[in-house]
């Protein structure tokens, strides 16, 4: 591909995560507008125009967040867990409602970023949220664009939802390590499994059979949760994806 396109310049971050990844291409990059995406992602052929067309339409721009759809890449799965990812992940529609965007589709003006100083480097996951919050506190917008799509391939095994929820618990304890005693912890993962159970048993678009079937799954990681925060509060290590 660099041989292919004079303009694609191949960058290598040797330090772990993927924040200092981003802040390097952020760095090296010269464009009015920055996009990013994940590794694993396959973008729309229309997905940077569509950005486009959003951010120069909305005035301060902050975010344009865009749609993320789920497909499936492996042979081997589990039908619940995958039910799972597909009932709770990656909806960018309900982030932007609450000033939130996945870096799998975010376009920002460069300048907006690097006012921000790019995203914390410190931190094994959550950087996104963490930024796109302050962005919007400053008073910049963070709009949905449902036209600007890419794919992402669904976790749909056990292990694959297991890794991920013990890295979000890692990434969450370090932003909010100084605030959130062991207790208010408990407290808040509770109150989101609940939350997530409520929104399951009151979805249309599920079978009973599904239903019971995404609740095992939530059952576990709840526990997976659970487990993380007392690791972590005895001084375990937050894990890095």
């Amino acid at each position: 591909m660099v041989r292919g396109f004079p303009r694609v310049k191949l960058l290598s971050e040797p330090r772990p995560g993927s924040y200092r990844a981003r802040n390097a291409g952020l760095a090296a990059a010269r464009g009015q507008f920055i996009a990013f995406t994940d590794a694993d992602c396959i973008p729309d052929v229309e997905w940077l125009a569509a950005g486009m067309a959003a951010a120069q339409s909305h005035h301060p721009i902050g975010i344009v967040a865009g749609r993320i759809d789920l497909f499936r890449d492996s042979i081997l799965y589990s039908a619940a867990c995958e039910q799972y990812e597909r009932t709770y992940a990656f909806d960018q529609e309900k982030n932007v409602k609450y000033h939130h965007c996945f870096t799998a589709n975010w376009i920002s003006p460069r300048s907006v970023l690097a006012s921000h100083g790019g995203f914390d480097a410190t931190l094994k996951s959550g950087g996104d949220f963490a930024l796109s919050q302050a962005i919007h506190e400053s008073g910049q917008q963070i709009v949905y664009a449902p036209d600007m799509v890419v794919s992402h391939p669904v976790r749909a095994t056990l292990h694959e939802l297991v890794h991920k929820r013990r890295r979000v618990i890692g990434g969450r304890w370090m932003m909010r390590r100084r605030r959130w005693a062991l207790l208010q912890w408990l407290l808040i993962c509770s109150r989101e499994a609940a939350g997530k159970a409520k929104f399951l048993l009151f979805n249309a678009r599920l079978t009973p059979t599904e239903k019971l079937k995404v609740g095992g799954v939530l059952a576990v990681l709840t526990l997976v949760t659970l487990a993380e925060v007392f690791r972590i509060a005895c001084g375990g290590v937050p894990r890095r994806a």
